[in-house]
């Protein structure tokens, strides 16, 4: 099967985000996770209950069977062997297996922005924001069987911004590690991590009665190279009290 071969790339993309949108977003994600665990533990116990009544069925019809076998069965003629050889010869079983088979490549260029306002829930001028910044990245994600992902970005940074604007964006220490980078901050200069992932279906043998369960494997790496961190902690304590204010 030919693989499928996507490329996209993003050059100075800017998302503008408000608090309300990550809120919402955070209780999607929790809810979806309590719904996933709570059907996974009701197969879990649906699968206990019925494991010992499958196995002691299974084994109960492997003994009939033989046992009718040892009984009944008696040399044959060579030509009903034969005949019965050849009708299971000429009626193969047929299976089809679509196998999923994708490269997909991403590349941003010239910096990725994400703008969320602190202590606002609209976008204003002047507002103060923390902005979420990116110079470079190449994401590369291969699919088949078993999932990898290759990454890597330059110029990680976090920045708290008291006076955002559209202006704010193109300030020079946005742009590098310069010296006048203002306060409260951390940056990363360059990184990289690599992902893969794995997942088995559920195995049973017949004879011993042992069923494994399904498995999926998660492996992460990363690697970081130089860190900068600059914090003010009464901004930390301001924007925490701001924050938790609004529930």
């Amino acid at each position: 099967m030919a693989p499928h071969n996507y490329v996209i790339s993003l050059n100075r993309p800017i998302l503008l985000l408000k608090s309300t949108a990550l809120d919402k977003a955070i209780l999607l994600w929790l809810n979806y996770r309590n719904v996933h665990n709570y059907w996974r533990e009701e197969r879990q116990k649906l699968l206990a209950q019925n494991r010992p009544k499958t196995t002691q069925k299974l084994s109960t019809t492997t003994s009939e069977l033989k046992l009718l076998n040892e009984q009944t069965l008696s040399p044959l003629p060579k030509k009903s062997q034969t005949t019965t050889s050849s009708s299971n010869t000429t009626a193969p079983t047929t299976t089809t297996v679509t196998d999923v088979n994708l490269n997909l490549s991403l590349s941003i260029q010239n910096g990725l922005y994400v703008c969320v306002p602190l202590y606002s829930a609209d976008l204003s001028d002047n507002l103060a924001a923390l902005v979420i910044s990116l110079q470079k990245s190449d994401v590369t994600v291969h699919i088949k069987k078993e999932l990898a992902c290759n990454a890597n970005f330059d110029g990680f940074r976090v920045t708290f911004i008291d006076n955002f604007d559209e202006h704010s964006l193109r300030e020079p220490w946005m742009q590098d590690n310069s010296d006048t980078i203002p306060s409260n901050f951390f940056y990363f200069p360059h990184g990289s991590y690599k992902l893969c992932s794995s997942a088995y279906s559920p195995k049973s043998d017949t004879e011993s009665g042992i069923y494994q369960s399904a498995k999926w494997y998660l492996s992460v790496k990363s690697e970081m190279k130089g860190m900068i961190i600059d914090f003010d902690p009464v901004r930390f304590s301001y924007t925490a009290i701001q924050y938790f204010d609004k529930f």
